[in-house]
């Protein structure tokens, strides 16, 4: 049960969270760096910090935000 919560947690960051990191990260890109490349590094950081991560692998974790868009 704790693993569909934690899921349903997840699925809740990338519809609500995920377009805030990519909207602030369109104020900070550049040529060095895209607002996708900056906006997946702002989520990765919460994804350390967020329980609801926990479930995942790195690798998992990884593979999740990269195909974010």
């Amino acid at each position: 049960m704790k693993r569909l919560w934690n899921a349903y947690r997840r699925w809740i960051d990338c519809l609500i969270l995920w377009p805030v990191c990519k909207r602030e990260a369109a104020k900070h890109a550049d040529e060095e760096l895209s607002m996708l490349d900056i906006a997946r590094g702002s989520f990765m950081v919460h994804t350390t910090i967020d329980p609801a991560w926990r479930d995942l692998t790195h690798e998992e974790t990884i593979a999740l935000v990269g195909r974010l868009a």
